[in-house]
């Protein structure tokens, strides 16, 4: 009975705590405001560098920014709103993290063997095509992940690196051939593709905070051998994004497949231009970017599937992951925009060094 408890006890007795923090909880506020500051940086670096609009910048130029940017948001988004949650919902389905690791090996796998095969098959049946193929396929690897079975979880990643290949070469080049159609100048990717890395980064952003909230709400439960809830409610908004942007491609963008046919006797003489020049140049500058690079993405890589278990060797309960991924992309936005700044008076060398030491020093 509390009789027999010592005063001093029920005075220190501990009292009880919700599961996850409160909103307002300084890590809340903190990450909050770090995610707004950098999505604000990013929006007046936009405008800044936008300057007077060219003669070009015609309203059919508009109109087919518009409808590439709101493609490619969509095609983005359902990306990263798998994100927080990649290697929960495999530890949700009772596998350790050496089978994590192994899944995602595969999804790389996939990424630099078939996906690459079927990315080129774009330039044959079209980017417009290739582009629905992305978000059907995708929204089939989230799908795959509702099971437990490890062979279902491997058909998924699977698809998962097919549509990884395609988000990075069909969405870019479908955009590029529209405008050499138009007569556009080459001026004008640039700054397209400048407010494209800018929407990266902020659905980036947007799915973290959007996931926290999904996760929270919602329950584990089964239906069969279907697993519902929790971690897995990332997923289904991720399918739910990905058969919007089926709908939304379908509607906005053109059908390109004619076009190219007449194009691709053209690529082959530049195909065979390019292998030419290239024997002429420094080959070995080429191999040193691309061993930068791949050694850069690596490191990457493992920070992707590493980051999760390390933050819960912190022993702290229900971390909102959602939250520490929307902060991690803030830091993604803020980094693109700082490039963007140094490169005015620092070389690309010299910034790319810079970035690797800093990034090496964030992991250590």
């Amino acid at each position: 009975t509390t009789t027999d408890i010592p005063p001093t006890f029920l005075s220190l007795s501990p009292v009880h705590t919700p599961t996850h923090p409160p909103l307002f909880c300084p890590m809340y506020a903190l990450t909050t405001f770090f995610i707004l500051s950098a999505v604000g940086v990013g929006f007046i670096a936009e405008r800044w560098g936008g300057g007077g609009g060219p003669e070009w910048e015609s309203s059919g130029f508009v109109l087919l920014q518009i409808r590439f940017l709101i493609v490619w948001g969509l095609a983005v988004l359902g990306d990263w709103l798998q994100g927080p949650y990649f290697y929960l919902v495999y530890e949700r389905h009772g596998y350790d993290r050496i089978s994590i690791q192994r899944l995602f090996i595969i999804g790389c796998i996939s990424a630099a063997s078939l996906g690459v095969y079927l990315a080129s098959l774009a330039d044959r049946v079209g980017r417009r095509r290739m582009a629905i193929v992305y978000f059907g396929i995708y929204a089939l690897a989230c799908f795959c992940v509702h099971f437990q079975p490890f062979w279902v979880l491997v058909v998924g990643r699977v698809c998962s690196g097919i549509a990884t290949s395609l988000l990075f070469v069909v969405f870019d080049s479908y955009y590029v051939q529209q405008s050499k159609e138009r007569g556009f100048p080459e001026k004008s990717l640039k700054k397209t593709f400048k407010k494209a890395s800018l929407i990266q980064g902020f659905t980036a952003v947007i799915a973290g905070i959007v996931t926290q909230p999904a996760v929270e709400g919602t329950s584990f439960h089964t239906l069969g051998p279907l697993a519902m809830g929790k971690e897995l409610a990332a997923y289904d908004l991720a399918i739910l994004v990905f058969l919007l942007g089926v709908v939304i491609t379908c509607y906005l963008w053109e059908d390109d497949s004619s076009s190219l046919r007449m194009l691709r006797y053209e690529g082959n003489a530049s195909s065979f231009k390019l292998c030419n020049g290239l024997k002429r140049r420094k080959v070995v500058d080429i191999v040193c970017l691309g061993g930068i690079q791949t050694l850069f993405e690596s490191s990457m890589n493992a920070f992707t599937v590493l980051w999760t278990p390390a933050m819960q060797r912190t022993g702290e309960k229900d971390l909102p992951f959602g939250m520490i991924f929307a902060g991690l992309m803030a830091s993604l936005m803020l980094g693109s925009i700082l490039f963007s700044a140094s490169t005015t008076f620092l070389t690309v060398e010299m910034t790319l060094s810079i970035s690797l030491v800093v990034g090496m020093g964030s992991l250590v």
